[in-house]
């Protein structure tokens, strides 16, 4: 279950969760250290909590963001889900090519 990295990646701890998702900080651990899966209803809670789906906080499939997301990088995201490791370097590459480019012409045109 990706529960932990969804708290690390949001700065989070298991007490914010407990509060956050109704569910005793005891239970929570316990999943943790045994590696047992919560019902359905707390992975549904456990889910809106983090702001992603049950599906990925289950399986790690699919993107890990809220539905609530704009559509538009709801589905940048689901396409990246989908790509290789190379695939995404290469697309990490682009990105930071592109933000090089965009952000130096800003602060020449700023500067001028």
């Amino acid at each position: 279950m990706n529960v932990e990295a969804l708290l690390r990646a949001n700065e989070r701890k298991r007490p914010w969760l407990s509060r956050q998702a109704s569910i005793p900080l005891n239970t929570i651990h316990g999943w943790a250290s045994k590696g047992i899966l919560p019902r359905a209803d707390e992975a549904l809670r456990i889910a809106a909590a983090l702001r992603t789906s049950v599906e990925f906080l289950v399986s790690g499939k699919g993107p890990p963001v809220h539905v609530d997301m704009d559509p538009e990088l709801q589905r940048i995201c689901t396409m990246l889900a989908g790509l290789s490791a190379t695939e995404l370097r290469e697309i990490v590459g682009v990105v930071r090519s592109y933000a090089d480019l965009h952000f130096r012409s800003d602060r020449s045109t700023e500067a001028g």
